[in-house]
């Protein structure tokens, strides 16, 4: 099975890509950062911006998700090659990963979504933080950039002279630690002076399983070193569970990436065997069969093996009485306010102590990749 759509990588022109902001080897890997987008200005490179929206594809096994909102016109945004080899291949594997840096003010009143979705006691996050770490000013999202958009491109291979691509039956990216720590370095190496002085913190909302099984190196030991991504609740000394998302906004139309996923299909199997939501529901808001016992097997699967449920938030999000069911949509939503945990964690890193973490990983990195040739 394709994991991408073939025929929309094939329409990118990766001959006419621009030099790359940053390159490198490491072990037997070349690595390339390319700037795709600049703080508050335009898309700089057609071929780079198609490369965004191709990884930004990867959002979509999440519901409908649009490929660029109102946050891309003041971000800056970045993304990064890594091409290689693999034992016993004659071909050159690339993958890519993308990434996007927001100053938390967002976009008029808006604030960027992990300030706007996380709560504390009812209100915003952002609020918090303002009086715990800048003394109540009001100025806090001033001084804070969020990270967010991370996707990616899974691995191919690509002849430029024959315009030939081909996809992997399984394919895994090998290297995204390695172009998560790069593509940050240089985007806050690019930073002015000024904004550099500026930014206090980052933020991000970021799954435990993502950090542990993708943006680490596991140890000799059985554990893991990476970079430090501080949970907000500590920082600020409140409860792990004192930061809620305010679901309306969009846990509720994306719950395969805002919530637990493993309560989430539990919770639904109940109701529908409690014949509180019949199966001629899922028909009818997803166009597909879901049982009980399909939901109750797609626990602690991989993402891609649950496909079928992408658009559940369409379900989740209506108002007045469900198809074909005794409850209504709200009826649901309190039941799953009290049944699901959140899923990914508000992180709260502080600037200095983020870049100090990035540049040792690099460097721990460069040892591991040298090790391996």
């Amino acid at each position: 099975m394709l994991h991408f759509e073939q025929s929309v990588l094939e329409s990118i022109d990766f001959g006419n890509l621009p030099e790359p902001v940053f390159e490198d080897v490491f072990g037997a890997v070349n690595v390339s950062v390319y700037c795709a987008k600049r703080f508050d200005s335009s898309w700089l490179n057609d071929s780079l911006h198609s490369i965004v929206l191709q990884s930004r594809r990867s959002y979509l096994r999440y519901g409908e998700v649009p490929l660029e909102d109102v946050f891309d016109g003041q971000s800056s945004v970045y993304i990064a090659r890594a091409v290689y080899s693999e034992v016993g291949e004659s071909g050159r594997r690339q993958e890519w990963l993308c990434l996007r840096f927001t100053p938390s003010r967002g976009s008029g009143d808006t604030p960027t979504d992990d300030m706007r979705v996380c709560s504390y006691e009812g209100r915003p996050i952002y609020e918090l933080i303002d009086e715990s770490l800048f003394s109540g000013e009001g100025n806090a999202l001033d001084h804070i950039i969020t990270l967010s958009r991370l996707c990616r491109i899974l691995p191919f291979s690509y002849s430029e002279g024959r315009h030939y691509i081909s996809a992997y039956s399984e394919p895994r990216l090998q290297h995204t630690a390695l172009l998560f720590c790069l593509i940050c370095h240089t985007v806050i190496m690019s930073m002015s002076d000024e904004r550099k002085e500026n930014v206090r913190y980052y933020t991000a909302l970021l799954h435990d399983s993502l950090i542990k099984n993708r943006l680490s190196l596991k140890t000799p030991e059985g554990g893991e070193e990476g970079i430090r991504f501080a949970y907000a609740h500590d920082v600020l000394n409140i409860g792990v569970d004192e930061i809620k998302f305010q679901r309306d906004l969009l846990a509720y139309r994306y719950p395969l990436y805002h919530l637990s996923v493993n309560d989430l299909f539990e919770t639904l199997a109940a109701c529908i065997d409690e014949g509180l939501i019949s199966e001629q529901s899922f028909k009818h808001y997803l166009g597909v069969n879901i049982t009980s016992e399909k939901l109750l097997a797609y626990v602690s699967e991989d993402i891609d093996y649950f496909l079928p449920m992408r658009n559940i938030g369409v379900m989740l999000t209506v108002d007045g009485k469900l198809h074909k069911s005794r409850i209504t949509g709200q009826q649901l939503r309190d039941r799953l306010a009290q049944e699901v945990a959140d899923a990914p964690r508000l992180r709260l890193m502080r600037a200095e102590s983020f870049v100090e973490d990035i540049v040792n990983f690099i460097d721990k990195l460069k040892i591991f990749y040298s090790n391996r040739v």
